[in-house]
């Protein structure tokens, strides 16, 4: 497991740009991979456009499908990945949207000191798939009480207020 991918030196040599640096480690951890027939997982930081690409939220509370909805339009894509070419190698890329995240993002310092909910509603989807399609998503709930990641149905009758997070 590597925490960000960005942080890590590159290999000796000279490189021209960034997303070259980027390419030859991620080239080594495929290498790596294959020769502990393992999986090697990276995490990276996507870039700022992801957000500025998307519109602006309209007024409404958090729960309002069309907050909901701008939101979604908010889901990384492959070429938001931060100094690109990390993706090259990867047989699987992983994106992840924190809705409350990008909620709180635009809000004022006012309404963004409100509490915090103890199950926050995430999503993770396919950015790339050698070997299966690409472009699914899947909903989860992250419940910061547990640090456990979890259907986000589960448990709904019995405190849904959590779930509305």
């Amino acid at each position: 497991m590597v925490d960000y991918l960005q942080r890590v030196s590159p290999p000796a040599g000279s490189f021209d740009r960034r997303d070259i640096e980027i390419s030859a480690v991620t080239r080594q951890f495929k290498a790596l991979a294959v020769d502990l027939d393992a999986p090697v997982v990276a995490a990276a930081q996507i870039g700022r456009q992801a957000v500025e690409d998307s519109r602006k939220l309209p007024p409404g509370d958090y729960f309002d499908p069309r907050v909901q909805d701008a939101l979604r339009l908010r889901r990384p894509q492959l070429h938001h990945l931060r100094e690109g070419g990390s993706e090259q190698e990867a047989d699987l890329v992983l994106g992840l949207l924190n809705y409350r995240a990008d909620y709180q993002e635009d809000l004022s310092d006012a309404a963004a000191s409100s509490p915090i909910p103890n199950v926050t509603r995430l999503e993770v989807g396919t950015l790339k798939n050698r070997y299966g399609t690409p472009g699914r998503w899947v909903s989860l709930a992250f419940d910061g009480r547990y640090g456990l990641l979890r259907n986000p149905f589960l448990n709904e009758l019995d405190n849904p207020a959590d779930e509305r997070g």
